[in-house]
């Protein structure tokens, strides 16, 4: 089927720009635009009506929806989905630019090895792409199916991943959707979902590429590439050490031999970069291109037609070229070096009928047309004169310069009568210049207003179709959570036993009064309410009660195991009925809180020597 006699919902396909397996790529144009504003030239990716079933629409479309609600950077924006009726196909964002496989082939149109640091350069931006794609707000994100056509490096030199996630997606029990397994990693090749370690291997898998215009392994089938690389890294031959170093650890097998983020990709190749360029000898002979010494470092990728990334030169242009750069730009220098032409002499202007010796005086008078001047003070020094008879003068120098004299010409007279003019010319012109600046910024004002419309419209579009969650209650009214430390508490509400912790009580909405008890800890008391639901979480707090007298004491209870015994107004942690508490002789209030009544009994006790007590609560 021909790219020209196609209509996929409001889009004409132009051209087409790649197929695999599952899907065919076109580019498109839209005669039905959605604003004056938007794009006209779009990307559709087409799922092949013949290799689709339902499972593969239902992951095809999920893919794609999750790029068209999560902003991932670096990649492009999904316009619409179209499901049914008719093919289903996603429309991208038209991108610019050129993959890594027409940007080797026009780098290094003899098919020989790229240069190290061009590789090193667009590996550190292709970590750059992948860092923040793996660490989302939402969620940890990867690429699972990184290739040579689906990584662009733009005009300007930034770089999109193209088809995130959709690889992964059309990766089924039928196989691979396109030729991508040589890039993939061994766990993907296993039948493992994708990760954050296998983008860390296809990045390898790529510079090597780049490199050697290859994939790193040679295989037939997924299953012989898997066993292929469980034998080990290959060999890189003519790579600088320190980027070689970096590829090899990208190409382990086992996950955890590589990097563990793509920042730290990122900073080893900056560090590789930095030492390939202290180096003398290039990694590669022969011939290079201009665009891989040019800039080894700036942080901008070269792009071919806009570069001349594939003009070649010899040794000795690029090395002149590197200097040309090292001067700044200024060539060999001659126009600067020159004495004359670089030295910058200060004006001075002498009166006439005076040379340009220093002029001395003894005093300043009010006369001295010098007033008023203002001098520097390497303009003014003490000259120290001893005269025949021993007297010493301290005399004050001052340098030839009369500012004052020469403004009291005609010709200084006539420039002060006409300088109003040069200021209104410069009013004029500014008054000119805000007259379009102001009709411009309007103009540019109601083009924003009005692509903020069209926006705010297709969001509200957006957000009609977008499947609606179920606003789940965190508790309902009348239910009361408990969530207490430590489990198996017992509560009591409203003065009645009902039930331990954890637990989810069932009450009639209100004001509820709540006690939790436990041996060894103190007790939980508040007021609740339940009009709306509550969820009462809380740790209680272990009772310490130094018990270590010489006299004992037991505590009888009418109802064993409930309440909470209190000596001396304190929580002792232990539930009536307890016995053998250890006290000092003395006088002591033994007290039982009953629950039911919501008070403490008390008791008053003359605890004697070497005479066991007890004492009994009937309630």
């Amino acid at each position: 089927m021909s790219a020209g006699s196609l209509r996929l919902g409001r889009y004409v396909p132009e051209a087409m720009l790649g197929q695999g397996s599952a899907t065919v790529t076109y580019r498109a144009r839209s005669f039905e635009p959605l604003s004056s504003n938007a794009a006209q030239v779009f990307t559709l990716k087409v799922l092949r009506q013949e290799a689709s079933d339902p499972d593969l629409e239902v992951r095809f479309v999920g893919a794609a929806r999750v790029l068209q609600w999560s902003s991932l950077p670096g990649t492009a924006q999904v316009i619409e989905i179209s499901e049914n009726p008719g093919p289903v196909f996603a429309a991208f964002e038209f991108k610019e630019g050129v993959n890594l496989r027409q940007l080797r082939a026009q780098a290094v149109p003899t098919g020989g090895q790229m240069d190290a640091r061009l590789v090193g350069l667009v590996g550190r931006k292709l970590a750059e792409r992948l860092a923040p794609l793996h660490v989302q707000p939402d969620g940890p994100r990867q690429h699972g199916g990184l290739s040579p056509g689906n990584v662009l490096i733009q005009p300007a030199g930034d770089m999109v991943l193209l088809d995130c996630g959709l690889g992964e997606a059309l990766r089924g029990e039928s196989g691979w959707p396109s030729e991508s397994w040589h890039f993939a990693s061994p766990e993907q090749l296993r039948g493992d979902p994708a990760s954050q370690a296998s983008d860390l291997y296809a990045l390898g898998a790529l510079m090597h590429f780049l490199c050697y215009g290859r994939p790193p392994f040679a295989a037939s089938s997924p299953e012989k590439l898997e066993a292929r690389i469980a034998q080990g890294p290959p060999t890189l031959d003519g790579l600088h050490p320190s980027v070689a170093s970096v590829i090899t650890r990208l190409l382990s097998y086992a996950p955890k031999d590589r990097q563990k983020s793509a920042s730290e990709v990122t900073r080893q190749i900056s560090v590789a970069l930095l030492t390939a360029n202290a180096g003398v000898t290039f990694a590669t002979p022969g011939p290079i291109a201009v665009a891989a010494v040019a800039h080894p470092s700036d942080g901008t990728l070269p792009v071919p037609g806009t570069h001349d990334l594939g003009q070649e030169v010899s040794r000795d242009t690029a090395a002149t070229s590197m200097a040309a750069h090292a001067d700044g730009g200024l060539g060999d220098g001659s126009d600067w070096q020159d004495g004359d032409a670089g030295e910058v002499r200060p004006f001075v202007f002498v009166p006439k009928g005076q040379g340009s010796e220093p002029h001395e005086r003894v005093g300043i008078s009010a006369d001295d047309p010098d007033v008023g001047a203002v001098f520097d003070d390497d303009d003014e020094e003490d000259d120290i004169e001893v005269a025949a008879d021993g007297t010493v003068k301290r005399r004050r120098r001052r340098r030839a310069i009369r500012l004052l004299e020469w403004t009291k010409s005609a010709f200084a007279r006539k420039i002060f009568r006409y300088a109003w003019v040069p200021v209104a010319v410069v009013l004029a012109v500014a008054a000119v210049e805000g007259y379009f600046f102001a009709k411009s910024w309007r103009q540019v004002r109601e083009q924003s207003r009005q692509k903020d419309e069209v926006l705010a419209a297709e969001r509200a579009r957006l957000e009609a179709v977008k499947p609606k969650l179920t606003d789940v209650s965190a508790t309902p009214s009348g239910h009361l959570v408990l969530k207490v430390t430590p489990a198996g508490a017992t509560v009591w509400l409203d003065g009645k036993e009902v039930g331990s912790t954890p637990s989810t009580i069932l009450t009639t909405p209100g004001a509820h009064r709540l006690v939790v008890t436990a041996p060894g800890y103190r007790m939980l008391r508040d007021v609740i309410d339940t009009s709306k639901g509550i969820l009462f979480e809380r740790e209680m707090v272990p009772a310490i009660f130094p018990l270590t007298g010489s006299v004992g004491l037991n505590v009888a209870c009418t109802t064993e195991g409930k309440y909470p015994v209190f000596i001396d107004g304190k929580e002792i942690g232990a539930l009536c009925p307890i016995a053998g508490v250890r006290l000092d002789p003395g006088k002591h209030m033994v007290g039982v809180f009953v629950v039911p009544e919501n008070r403490i009994w008390t008791l008053d006790r003359e605890i004697v020597a070497e005479r066991p007590h007890r004492v009994q609560f009937n309630y």
